[in-house]
């Protein structure tokens, strides 16, 4: 995240440069060279990079890098937010590794494109001179894939890739199923796609992941638990292909479970010996499982080394037996979190599923015994205080359902949320959406408690999508 923030500092001093010079200058032909520099490393570490400014905010990669409203805001980027609106722009994709060519291309035709209205002419221009690595965008833009394509992501979008992912979740915990190779190539194309959202629409992917199913519990979670693997390894600054990676491991890490009986997965009461120890041994049975695809590519040790560790546990009583270095991988790691949080979210046989907010509070309680405290971190950070899809009332009395966590981290019990009804108790025709960390100092839009989202017909993807 330092190193992307420090890539678009250097642009933002590049084209202010190129305001000021011909692109013969060598202070802006060394600007350029640093910032061709900057971007080598970023570029294979991280794959594309989306630079966008919505409002006051600017994003990359989908995250929040500055919020250009406050006063301490770098004055390097609010002078990248007025030159972006003199050329009627909303933001910069990095598709590959441009030369030191293309960044001078790209800064000559930046100084004769000033004023235009619309992008469209500097994006020709681009197109013309053979730049094929750098793409303007227009303004207003929600989300933009990374993918090269250029299309402009939505809700629907989002979802059908989260459709998918369920699809391939079912496909692999069917009884009998091989890990065949059209099934991997299947299992590695719907992640990718969903990684791809994990940069360029983030808080549409975590919305997706707030569904619930009871009687699809086993689909569901591994889809859910997928997506928030990726979006937590985003969150602690993975490149794409690992976050690929994560995402595939994640969504076929419990398919040893399907060789159990329902009445062992589901069971109301305490189980005997023995199918306890078919529980604790489905780790083993998804490791043989992934070990029947044959060559051991990246992918696929991922696949195997998560599906063996993400119950190990740091304190060494994990199962089946702990890390043999004691820790077990960064991602295994990962993916015990956002197993745990969705599993506890879900009525599980023996217990009834917590709201979001108590959930973290249980995984906090497991720090250094289970999880990682750093990555649990991470994790709080990315949901806040009140993760999407929960339900609470208002100091007014009003209920809400939770959207999005606030941007500011110190404004973390601040979300963004959709009120759908008042304080009667009456459902509002049309839920009204209120950002909270916006109304600094109101004690009107507090939030006071948390309610059981079970209880309720409202919830965020129905408000969403």
């Amino acid at each position: 995240a330092t190193a992307l923030r420090g890539a678009v500092l250097r642009l933002a001093g590049v084209l202010r440069i190129a305001v000021l010079h011909s692109a013969a200058n060598q202070a802006l032909v060394g600007a350029i060279e640093d910032l061709q520099a900057r971007l080598a490393a970023l570029v294979q570490a991280a794959g594309p990079i989306v630079i966008l400014l919505q409002g006051d905010v600017l994003r990359v990669n989908g995250s929040v890098a500055a919020d250009l409203s406050r006063p301490t805001a770098p004055v390097e980027l609010n002078h990248l937010r007025d030159d972006f609106a003199r050329h009627g722009i909303g933001g910069l994709a990095v598709r590959a590794l441009p030369t030191h060519e293309e960044l001078t291309t790209f800064v000559r035709c930046w100084q004769g494109h000033e004023g235009r209205s619309g992008g469209g002419a500097l994006q020709s221009a681009l197109q013309r001179l053979g730049v094929q690595t750098l793409e303007v965008l227009p303004p207003q833009s929600d989300s933009i894939s990374v993918d090269g394509s250029g299309r402009v992501l939505g809700p629907r979008e989002v979802l059908s890739a989260y459709a998918a992912l369920l699809a391939t979740a079912e496909r692999s915990q069917s009884s009998g199923a091989e890990m065949t190779v059209q099934l991997v190539g299947r299992l590695q194309a719907v992640v990718e796609q969903a990684a791809a959202l994990s940069d360029s629409a983030p808080d549409l992917l975590l919305f997706a992941s707030t569904f619930r199913d009871v009687a699809n519990y086993p689909v569901v979670h591994a889809a859910n638990t997928s997506v928030l693997a990726m979006l937590l390894a985003r969150r602690v600054g993975l490149g794409h292909e690992a976050v690929s990676e994560i995402g595939q491991a994640a969504l076929v890490v419990d398919v040893g479970m399907r060789e159990l009986p329902e009445t062992t997965r589901l069971s109301p009461g305490e189980l005997d010996a023995g199918s306890t120890r078919a529980l604790l041994d489905h780790p083993m049975r998804s490791v043989l499982i992934g070990l029947r695809e044959g060559a051991l590519d990246p992918a696929q040790r991922a696949r195997v080394t998560v599906a063996w560790e993400h119950h190990a546990g740091l304190d060494g009583h994990g199962y089946p037996r702990p890390a043999p270095n004691g820790t077990p991988h960064l991602f295994s790691r990962i993916v015990a979190i956002c197993d745990a949080y969705d599993a506890l979210l879900h009525d599980r046989g023996d217990r009834s599923g917590l709201a979001r907010p108590l959930a973290l509070e249980a995984l906090y309680q497991e720090i250094d015994r289970r999880f990682d405290r750093q990555l649990i971190y991470a994790f709080f950070a990315m949901l806040g205080r009140y993760p999407p899809g929960s339900v609470v009332r208002l100091q007014e009395g009003a209920i809400a359902v939770v959207g999005a966590p606030a941007e500011e981290p110190r404004m973390f019990d601040r979300p963004e949320i959709f009120v759908v009804r008042d304080r009667t108790g009456a459902r509002l025709p049309r839920a009204q959406r209120v950002v909270l960390w916006e109304q600094r100092g109101e004690r009107g839009g507090r939030i006071v408690q948390t309610l059981d989202d079970r209880l309720f017909e409202e919830n965020l993807l129905q408000l969403l999508f």
